[in-house]
């Protein structure tokens, strides 16, 4: 074997090796106090042998501490790197990208809203490129009852991680048109650690163009967001999985 294909097995290994240690990180759930050496296995469905290896590192790191039955918990380490990140998160500089794609593949205005003082108000917006669109002014104050964003904040509020999971299968919330405006949107909730509800992003449009087909549609594009932005701000994107 020459030194080039060495080198190139050595390299897939290393990448394999840092794979298996975030896997036996990424195997803690946001209620899990410590796990055991089964309990992890299980998991990762990696050896118990093989975990043992990485777990002797990952403890030299302070990224784990064997406790004092033997089970495993996370370590200090993971803090620390918690914090640089969000010293540095930024989040107008995550959220508007997302809104502008979200604005540009839908055909219809984006839009971020949050709950402030018993009213939902849009932190966020990129409006569509269409001479008729639906327009909200950031900051104002609305009605909680109302709207798609609305809906997701009277389901997904004081929910459990249990019934969030079951709620989530029913997404968007979905608003249809009525008069006087006629307006349409659909809405998804974005979640944090815990799964504690940190806003909603919606796509709204006049009905007569954003209609029953054009929101189904846009359906999948407002969940991958919502996907996204609930990763960034370390809350656990699987449940739109």
């Amino acid at each position: 074997m020459d030194t080039a294909t060495d080198a190139h097995h050595e390299k897939a290994d290393a990448v394999s090796a840092v794979d298996r240690a975030l896997s036996i990180l990424c195997a803690f759930g946001a209620n899990d106090q410590s796990l055991s050496l089964a309990e992890l296995s299980r998991r990762t469905g990696l050896y118990k042998s093989t975990i043992l290896r990485h777990l002797q590192s990952l403890e030299r790191r302070s990224f784990m501490i064997r406790a004092t039955n033997g089970n495993y918990r996370l370590g200090p380490m993971l803090l620390q790197l918690g914090n640089a990140y969000l010293k540095g998160f930024n989040l107008e500089g995550v959220l508007l990208p997302l809104l502008e794609s979200l604005a540009l593949e839908t055909e219809e205005s984006a839009s971020f809203f949050v709950v402030e003082g018993g009213s939902r108000r849009c932190l966020y917006r990129v409006d569509s490129k269409q001479q008729v669109r639906h327009a909200v002014e950031v900051g104002v104050p609305l009605d909680l009852r109302l709207g798609a964003s609305g809906k997701v904040f009277q389901t997904f509020s004081d929910q459990s991680g249990k019934a969030i999971n079951v709620l989530v299968k029913q997404l968007p919330c979905v608003a249809a048109g009525s008069a006087p405006l006629d307006i349409s949107s659909i809405s998804c909730p974005v979640f944090g650690a815990d799964y504690r509800l940190l806003g909603a992003i919606s796509v709204a449009g006049p009905e007569f163009r954003f209609n029953d087909e054009c929101r189904r549609m846009a359906a999948p594009i407002l969940i991958d967001v919502s996907r996204k932005l609930t990763k960034f701000m370390g809350g656990a994107s699987t449940i739109f999985d």
